[in-house]
Formats: structure tokens, sequence, C-alpha cells
């Protein structure tokens, strides 16, 4: 029994630490200990199962319920992504069919645990598979269908694994042909994959520039920052870094209050409706499944950079809208932007819950993870990569840069909902509910606050910003290890870095949560921090603010001009807000909302207006009126004309020629649903 046990779990593990290894050995997994924690945690699952199976049952077929379950339900979920509702019913179908005319024609002895190895092996290639698919951009169905396929015959084959030596049972010369068969075609994709650890070529000397480090804080609102006069602690590191040795933008602008047209505009210097990087217009005849890519014709730091000699690395830990799916990787020489690891783990393993939705199932899950702290991401199945992980990834890029000059674009994604602070910040700041969720919102409930059937009360909202604000003090202790061993390089002093955020965050203000759903301030007015470099031109003094208007697109100019490049013409954008006298923001919304409107803003001189695709239009003052509580476009009639006039002009831009998305697949859809962005 003993022996049938240690088998199994052995069996059982197998596939999933060679799955992890891999990622170790690919960079996506950048600590040994996370390889080392996610493969006991499989352990003791396996372990707990081939017990309970081996207790309750004499039948000596017990194994192939440890093994050909699971691997079984691995296919199942493969197929779904390329058969749709029948995808489960075609592996289990598959499995059992082939595996009978597997073991009908190949009448030979074989030993029961390389037959439930070679199964395991491949249900753990599959998923890696799939993730190689989704960053490269790669459509990998027939090597899918192959997997799927020859995963079948060999969870099948676990049908023996249990049963005396017989004339049906697979030998081992032919399980061993089968487990070396099943590893190559798994391991195909493998080249494709250029992970940060590839050094950049030897410099040439032509571009003579200095590096350039962009980092965008992913969903943070300017006003949840001491540094901009919030009540709470919640970036001190942040606010020294800052008051020390950077410029700050008093009132910097986001130009969507999304990531994908956001990104698109700090990358390009363009207006969105310009690069054309966005969700369609609400009357496209043929509107891509989630948004427009930005075409690639369209120069972006990256593209220009690289031609100059530098070596450019993207790590984003948005997986969602800023993968590669969606164009902003292009002029990337290293790009990383997958889905987390453990989000890969819960959603590929039998037993995981991709959200919680119960608060007794999250009260469970925090229990075990308090007594096992390295399971608790798992079990929660953080969507992203966390601020840690991003840092090691970014440290480990700057070392291999060697003498060549860096671009260096880094997406830090913990802010983004769903809240999931790490344990030793859940509790930093009061007004945490037990009642409450903690691991995100209820999807139901969530799309009827995003409806505007539900709003927040003071205990929700309360609860929210807590767990906001926790998340921004655990990304405040990362950034500072980034911002620290900078400090300790010999570049430092010649080194740009910009800090700011794509956009804002809800979190309860005019009934909204999240974002994408409004121009208000609370998620259009984001931080924006410059360490300037010893060779950028036209920079304030380090500890100086900028009280003018200064938008997204003013960072594209600001960071070639530091390269020494020149900045090409017509774009929307001037280094460090130069002559800036009014900015602008688009909305494009999904099209599955409730009362899906599109949106227009133009602020000037302390005003702000509104207009929406419907013909509402709302007037603030921005001083006198900061949250935007009392519209005054009837008040301020000329006020409003003028700023209409203004956002008319926009109209008549030049804008690039939309790209042709391709649809969606499955495992995208899943990613953005995962991260808020589709329901």
């Amino acid at each position: 029994m003993l022996r049938r046990i240690v088998a199994g779990a052995a069996a059982g593990t197998l596939a999933n630490a060679i799955q992890m290894l891999i990622c170790l050995i690919d960079a996506r997994v950048v600590t040994l200990s996370l390889f080392i924690s996610h493969w006991l945690f499989v352990v003791l699952f396996h372990v707990l199962a081939a017990t309970l199976f081996a207790r309750v049952s004499n039948n000596r077929l017990w194994s192939a319920l440890v093994f050909w379950v699971p691997i079984t339900s691995v296919a199942a979920r493969e197929l779904d992504r390329l058969l749709g509702t029948w995808g489960g019913f075609a592996a289990a179908g598959g499995a059992l069919v082939l595996g009978a005319l597997w073991t009908r024609f190949i009448p030979r002895r074989g030993s029961p645990f390389i037959a439930a190895a070679a199964g395991a092996i491949v249900g753990g290639l599959l998923p890696y598979m799939h993730e190689v698919a989704y960053t490269s951009q790669l459509e990998l169905e027939i090597l899918l269908v192959l997997a799927a396929v020859l995963l079948g015959v060999a969870a099948l084959s676990t049908l023996f694994a249990g049963r005396p030596d017989g004339p049906l049972v697979p030998s081992l010369r032919w399980s061993m042909l089968r487990l070396g068969a099943f590893s190559c075609v798994a391991l195909l994709p493998l080249p494709f994959v250029e992970p940060v650890t590839v050094p950049p070529a030897p410099a040439t000397g032509a571009a003579g520039g200095s590096n350039t480090i962009l980092i965008v804080l992913d969903t943070v609102r300017a006003d949840h920052l001491e540094l901009y006069g919030y009540e709470r602690e919640t970036m001190p590191a942040l606010t020294r870094f800052a008051t020390e040795t950077a410029v700050v933008a008093q009132r910097a602008i986001s130009n969507a209050p999304s990531s994908l047209p956001s990104h698109a505009s700090i990358f390009t210097g363009l207006y969105p409706i310009r690069h054309g990087a966005h969700k369609p217009f609400l009357k496209d005849p043929n509107p891509p499944d989630y948004a427009y890519r930005l075409h690639p014709s369209i120069p972006t730091l990256a593209t220009i950079l690289s031609k100059a000699d530098y070596w450019t690395v993207g790590i984003s830990g948005n997986s969602g809208p800023l993968s590669p799916f969606f164009g902003l990787s292009q002029g990337f020489q290293v790009y990383h932007s997958e889905p987390s690891p453990r989000r890969a783990f819960v959603a590929f393993s039998p037993w995981g819950i991709e959200e919680i939705t119960n608060l007794w199932v999250e009260r469970i899950a925090l229990a075990f993870s308090a007594v096992f702290p390295f399971t608790r991401d798992y079990l929660l199945g953080v969507p992203y990569k966390r601020a840690g992980e991003i840092t090691d990834l970014a440290i480990e890029a700057i070392e291999r840069a060697g003498d060549k000059p860096l671009f260096l674009f880094v997406n830090y994604m913990d802010a983004h909902s769903p809240y999931f602070p790490p344990a030793d910040f859940m509790d930093r700041f009061p007004g945490r509910s037990p009642s409450l969720l903690t691991s995100g919102f209820n999807h139901a409930w969530w799309k009827a606050v995003v409806d505007g059937e539900v709003e927040l009360d003071d205990e929700e909202r309360s609860h929210y910003v807590a767990l906001y604000d926790a998340e921004l003090s655990y990304l405040d202790t990362e950034l500072d290890r980034l911002l620290s061993w900078l400090r300790q390089r010999p570049e430092w002093d010649d080194t740009l870095i910009v800090i700011t955020s794509d956009h804002g965050e809800a979190l309860g203000n005019h009934g909204g949560l999240e974002h994408s759903n409004s121009l208000y301030d609370e998620i259009t007015r984001i931080p924006l921090i410059v360490k300037p470099g010893t060779r950028t031109p036209g920079a304030p003094p380090a500890g100086s603010m900028i009280s003018g208007l200064v938008e997204s697109v003013d960072i594209f100019p600001l960071v070639l001009e530091h390269s020494g490049l020149p900045v090409p013409r017509g774009i929307d954008g001037t280094a460090w807000g130069a002559g800036r006298t009014h900015s602008f923001g688009w909305l494009y919304p999904s099209r599955d909302r409730r009362n899906a409107e599109e949106l227009r803003s133009a602020q000037s001189d302390g005003w702000k207006l509104v207009e929406s695709s419907s013909g509402k239009v709302e007037l603030y003052h921005l001083d006198r009126d900061p949250g935007e509580a009392l519209d005054l476009s009837v008040a301020e009639s000329k006020i409003r004309w003028e700023l209409e006039n203004r956002l008319n002009e926009t109209r008549h831009v030049i804008e690039h020629p939309k790209t042709e998305t391709p649809g969606l697949s499955k495992e995208m859809t899943e990613e953005l649903r995962a991260l808020g962005y589709v329901e």
C-alpha cells in the first residue's frame, strides 16, 4: 500500500514539477523558492488524493482515478479552447477510444509507474504550450490537438496502472517511447520564447545615449499618494525620491482611462484618436472582439531607440492589453508580458478556483495559507505577477545591459483590481470589513455596480479603499528596492527615470468602480515624477514642481530628447509639457456595458469639460470643486463654448488606419476577464 501511494504521488507531481522547471529555465519563474513551493504544494495534493483513494477502495483501479481524472481535465480545458462546449466530451471520449485501441493492439507487459508518468508529464506540459502561444502570438491549434490526442492515450493507459501484469498492459519499452515522444511534442514551442536572460548584442557606439527607465504604476491615482496631498502615507519611499531627486508634475493627465490607449499614447506621443489602439467606436460596423491593435507603421519609443543601438526591454505585469497581441511590444528586443505562473497553476489544476465569490471559501483559503504562506497567492488566483517578481526581472535586465544604452519599460500591476495585498500588508490601513471578500469582487455584484444598478455603500467603499491603499504600500517597498539598487549604479546620474501611471481608479467616486468608465479626475489625474539625467535638456532643478498641464503624450518627446535623438514631427506631445494650455482625454467604452457612451474631455485654466456621445455636457471648476460635483455647463456657457471648440478641433487631426485585430482566443479572453477588462 505504501509503495503504491509513494509511486502515485511521485507520478502525479512529476508533470507539475517539469512544467515549473521549464518555466524556471525560461525565466518565467524568477526564483527557485517559487518553483519549490509550487512543487511541494502539488505533492501535498497528490499524496492526500492517493491516500484517500487507496483507503476507501479495494478496487485496484484506484490509480486511474488519481491520475486519469486530473489529466483528462487538463485535456478538457485545452480542447474546450478549440472546440467550445464539446471540448470536455471530446477529451473524455477520445481518451477512452484511443486508449482502448492502444491497449488492444499493443499486447505486452509493462510498468504501471511509467505509464502513469507518461500521461502526467503531458498533462503538465500542455499548459506551458498554451502560455507560449499566448506570449508569442502563435496559433498552435495543430500541436495542441496532437498533444491532446496523445494525452488521451496516456491518460487511459493509467487505467491499467493498478492491475496485475497481463496481455493488455503496455510494455516498459513502449511506455518509454511514448514518454520521449510526448516530451518532444510539448517542447517544440520552446525556441519561440525569448526570455529576459538573453544578453544584448555588443554596443556599436552609434548611440552614445544614456539609460532611460520608464516605470508605469498601473491604476495608481494621484490623489491616493501623500505626495499629492493624501492623508495616508501610502508610498513614503516614492515621496522621498520625488522630493529629493526628481521633478513632480502637479497636474499630470492621462489621455485615456484604460491601459491599452494610455500606454500607446506614452509610447507614441499621439492622442488615442490618432494612434487608434483603443476599443472600437460604438458605430463601427465590424468591431474587433476587444480593441484595435497599435498600427505597426507608427514609430514607438522602442522602435526608435532600438534602431539607435539601444537594448530595449519591456517587463509588464499587465498581461491583458499589454500583451504582444495588441501591438505594444513592437520595437522591444525582449518583452515579458506573460500571465502569472500562479494563475496558470490555478487555471490548469483540477481543484483550482479561478475566482472566489464565497466568503466562507475565502476564509478557508486564507486560514490554510496562514499555515502554509506560500500557497496564498495560488489559492486566491492572483492574476498578475507580484511587484517583487517584476523588480527582480528589471534588476536582471539592467545588469545584463552592460555598457550598452538601455531603454527599460516596467509595468507594476499590483494596484489593479482585484485587490490582493500580501498578507503582511492586508491590514496596513483601517477600513477592511470582515463581512466582505478580500480577494476581489463578486462578479454579479461588480457588474451591477458597473451598470449603475447598485452604488457602493460606505462600508464597501472603505473596504476597497483600504485594500487598494495596502496594495500601494506594498508596491512602494518594491519600487524603493528598485530605485535604491539603481542609485548604487555608476550610471545613476546620467539615467532618466520616469515614474507615472496609465490611469487612476474610481473607488466609489461618482458611483463608479475600477476604471474605463468615466473621465473624472479620480481616473484621469495621474502621478508623474521625473528624475532627469545629466544630459536631459530643459530639466527643472531637482525637487521642483511643474504647475502647468502635462499629459501622457509628453513623455515620448522627453525620452527622445534625453537620448539625443530627433523627435518625429506631427506628434501631440511636448517635453515637460512646454507651452501646453489644454489637455484632452477620450473614452471608448465596452459595447457590452449598459448605457455605453463615448466620452471626450478638455481642460484648461482649472476648467474641465466632459462631453458624451449622447449629447450630455458637464463643466467643472477643478480648483473650487475638485470632486467634480457641481456642473456649471449652463451657468458658464462662454467657457463651455470655448472648450467645446478646442475639443472639436481634435476631430480634424490625422488618424492612422485601424489595424485589424484577429479574434480573441479563449485564453486571451479569460486573461482580460480576470483583470476586469471584459465581462
